[in-house]
């Protein structure tokens, strides 16, 4: 009779060590990129914030994450443009020899009422939301591939992508994040063979600089939420730390929602 191996014991602080790990985040500057940014760096990886805007509040980001004595770089990038999107993910591996971890994290949203919505606002937002995603993940897996050792990719999705929200009208944000999902799923199953784990977050409502220019649907949205309070963007990266780190090394394909209790209504 085969006796299975008894598994040694690993304590929480290591399986949150990145060191030795090079991440891009895109959207990196502010809201939950920051976060993110700052979270992984604190873990050890070497970051790149990616922006699409001010490269001035990505350097005050970088600055933050360096003082834990990681590199951080700062790169201007339109995630929905396939040649800077490659660039990018070159530029990273150049700088630091891998890309090991992928946060597809830029993303847009503005309301506007099905029957009033123009093409262009529908494409800017599929654009942005979906095909950026796509680009990057399959950038990102491009490199990991040649690699030949792994990786993890984590694309930010939303509750959106669980149910219509309200009171604002979005079908194009929503629809956006459907298809995030999808993707990721789908890649999921794809790259299993070359040890690629891609899986989505799902946040709820964040407290971020987006949301804060509409407190008037605050109290709304904390009493659609069993917890009673908008999320930190801290409690998102936590998240994302974990799908980046050997935490969660048995785990692709899934999406992990961080909604305050939202979806359990």
């Amino acid at each position: 009779m085969t006796v299975a191996a008894m598994p040694t014991l690993q304590t929480h602080s290591s399986y949150a060590d990145l060191r030795g790990r090079n991440v891009v985040v895109t959207g990196g500057s502010r809201g939950i990129g920051e976060a993110t940014a700052l979270a992984l760096a604190a873990a050890g990886a070497n970051v790149c914030i990616a922006v699409n805007n001010s490269l001035t509040e990505g350097e005050a980001v970088a600055a933050r994450a360096r003082v834990t004595g990681v590199d951080c770089v700062v790169l201007k990038c339109d995630v929905a443009d396939p040649l800077e999107v490659a660039r990018l993910f070159d530029e990273v591996a150049q700088r630091w020899g891998s890309v090991d971890v992928a946060v597809n994290n830029a993303g847009i949203v503005h309301n506007a009422a099905a029957e009033d919505m123009t093409i262009s606002e529908w494409r800017q937002m599929i654009d942005v939301n979906l095909t950026g995603v796509f680009l990057c993940s399959q950038a990102a897996g491009r490199q990991m591939i040649r690699q030949g050792q792994g990786g993890s990719i984590v694309n930010i999705s939303s509750i959106c992508a669980h149910v219509a929200v309200r009171p604002q009208k979005q079908c194009h944000y929503q629809a956006a994040k459907g298809g995030v999902n999808m993707l990721t799923k789908s890649l999921a199953a794809e790259w299993a063979e070359h040890k690629i784990r891609v899986n989505t977050v799902s946040p709820g409502y964040v407290n971020t600089l987006l949301l804060s220019q509409m407190t008037e649907l605050h109290p709304l949205w904390e009493a659609q939420t069993p917890l009673g309070r908008l999320a930190r963007p801290s409690e998102i990266a936590d998240m994302i730390l974990f799908l980046a780190s050997q935490a969660s090394s048995y785990v692709t394909g899934s999406d992990f929602v961080v909604d305050g209790g939202y979806l359990s209504w």
